[in-house]
């Protein structure tokens, strides 16, 4: 039973998310849902009394990693770790005084600012007539003017004057803007009134109209309706976040914020597509990465944040994002994080050099292909090459021959590969690029493209393998396949330059302890260079001792002070699932 928290100024107006104890202990966040909302004393409400609450987990990558941004089969597990976001619309005192107002309880202490506020006035060039509104569906008032909002190079020289501390704040923001871009929210200027002149009361997101402006949304099975329209003159939007998923651990700290914001301002402003296309919300989140942050991400973690199911593996090939379906833990096993402590971030040089190199190489790989006349359409994911492929010899015209001890030889397609290539070279014959939108090819910079391109094909061969072992009869056989592929998938990390130390020592260990422990499988996840190790167990205590007692030890080696280091557990529903909590004021 949840605990008993001091009743909040609030009546809960739909509890469907806590209704259910049926997912069990272990899947179950009803307690800290219950305290979240207890916590909102702070938050008075919207202008009709109103907050939205939305939630958005962290991801364990147990396998295909950075091999998402290559079209790869990657297998997510959704965690219990999640990220609140609460928000509400009211208006401001005066006018030029609307904005949006950011807060961040996980930043008190830590460095950054807990709270940033950025005028809505800056997001937007200027104002025009809404009949020029390309996302204009139906009437509105005279009096109001619809606005554009600015553009991502106007968006990083406005980044680049807030202070550093506040930075964090473009994951929130940023989900704002791209959802202006995108047309689910319409920048207005001007009081937005009914034909009598009288504020239509629509502006905290519950009101009904047969305005074009208003789509019908759906919290927890009951539909709603929300305003589109954000009044950049005099509305203020207000986020309180609460994140229990630690930044660079390479959980998906950055998409658990991304999907929960954006879930709230969904609901909030009647995005109808966004509250039931959880994919969409998806790529709208990828997009605020990749745009507003500037990180080169592919969308497997965003994805798992919104789509996912609790204890069960998003089956998700990204080309670009298309569920196959979710995958049950087999009962006999269990899948547990283990931090290494060392930080990571998608944003670092090495995550985006090592992309930017395979977007290389399959412009390399393609033109080898089109010269051998064996596959003349565009190679459009580099996962469309088999590791036999990869493997095969490559054509006569392309690879001469070579006699070594009285036999002939041919060189591979994958040795027809640079092992390094400088960019300039690469730019000199491919001056249009390498056709990814979220890197660029430095001149000056060498890339190890034969690794990269390597990995992201047998990755996705891997994680294929995986998915079908998981469904086999348990047995030592299936158990000793299953991590000898998690294994197979960190060397390949190692290989193209994304492994670390920490984590090479977390793996060592559990390989060490073995299968005589309950011990299986361990790999690096995610963006790799750190971050956090996953770990494939037996369903049981001694299994469960062994891997505490592994974070004990590597505590004690490696972490400042000796404490365990962190160790991740459990699951849960993802953002869709979830939905959005509306909390009403109680009269």
């Amino acid at each position: 039973m949840p605990p008993e928290f001091a009743v909040p100024s609030w009546a809960v107006e739909l509890l469907d998310p806590f209704a259910s104890s049926a997912d069990g202990p272990e899947g179950s966040t009803v307690d800290e849902d219950l305290a979240f909302i207890a916590s909102l004393d702070w938050m008075s409400g919207g202008d009709d009394g109103t907050v939205l609450v939305a939630r958005a987990p962290g991801r364990l990558d147990v396998m295909g990693g950075i091999a998402d941004y290559s079209g790869a089969l990657v297998l997510q597990l959704p965690l219990r770790e999640g990220c609140y976001a609460a928000l509400r619309r009211t208006s401001a005192e005066t006018d030029g005084d609307a904005a949006i107002i950011v807060t961040s309880r996980a930043h008190a202490g830590d460095g950054r600012a807990e709270r940033v506020l950025v005028p809505l006035s800056a997001l937007v060039r200027r104002a025009r007539s809404c009949d020029d509104a390309p996302a204009k569906r139906a009437r509105t008032s005279a009096a109001c003017a619809a606005a554009e909002p600015i553009g991502w190079d106007e968006w990083a020289a406005l980044k680049a004057t807030w202070p550093a501390d506040e930075l964090w704040a473009a994951y929130v923001v940023g989900g704002l803007l791209v959802l202006m871009h995108d047309g689910f929210i319409v920048p207005v200027t001007g009081r937005y009134a009914d034909d009598d002149g009288a504020d239509d009361g629509r502006r905290s997101g519950v009101g009904e109209s047969d305005d074009g402006f208003v789509e019908p949304v759906r919290l927890c099975g009951r539909a709603v309706f929300g305003d589109r329209r954000l009044d950049v003159s005099r509305d203020v939007v207000e986020l309180l976040l609460e994140s229990e998923v630690p930044a660079d651990k390479g959980v998906s700290s950055s998409a658990a914020v991304e999907v929960a914001t954006l879930s709230a301002l969904a609901h909030a402003f009647g995005a109808a597509r966004l509250t039931t296309d959880p994919r969409e919300l998806a790529l709208c989140a990828q997009r605020v990465e990749n745009h507003a942050v500037g990180a080169p991400c592919g969308v497997m973690d965003q994805m798992a944040s919104a789509v996912g199911l609790r204890a069960q593996l998003m089956a998700l090939e990204c080309q670009p994002a298309t569920v196959r379906g979710h995958v049950q833990l087999p009962a006999h096993l269990r899948l547990w994080g283990i931090d290494s402590g060392v930080r990571h971030s998608v944003g670092g040089a090495d995550y985006g050099s090592v992309r930017a190199a395979a977007f290389m190489g399959r412009a390399l790989l393609a033109d080898a292909r089109a010269a051998a006349g064996s596959a003349p359409a565009p190679l459009e994911y580099l996962v469309h090459v088999r590791p036999s492929e990869l493997d095969s010899a490559a054509p006569a015209e392309r690879a001469p021959a070579e006699r070594a001890g009285g036999a002939t030889h041919r060189p591979t397609l994958a040795h027809m590969l640079p092992e390094t290539m400088s960019g300039a070279a690469f730019l000199a014959a491919h001056p249009h690029g390498h056709g990814d939108s979220a890197t660029r090819v430095e001149p000056e910079r060498a890339y190890a493209v034969r690794a990269a391109v390597s990995h992201p094909i047998r990755e996705h061969a891997r994680a294929q393998q995986f998915e079908l072992l998981l469904a086999a009869p348990p047995s030592a056989r299936q158990l000793d396949a299953l991590g000898e592929i998690m294994y197979a998938s960190h060397a390949s990390y190692s290989a193209v330059g994304l492994g670390s130390d920490a984590t090479d020592d977390i793996v060592r260990r559990v390989r060490a302890r073995g299968g005589t422990c309950g011990l299986h499988g361990a790999k690096i996840t995610g963006g790799g260079s750190g971050g956090t190790v996953c770990v494939l167990t037996d369903d049981s205590d001694a299994a469960e001792r062994a891997v505490r007692e592994i974070a004990r030890e590597y505590g004690e080696a490696r972490l400042p002070g000796g404490a365990p280091a962190r160790v991740f557990e459990g699951s849960s529903r993802g953002a869709a699932q979830f939905g959005a909590l509306l909390l009403r004021r109680e009269a």
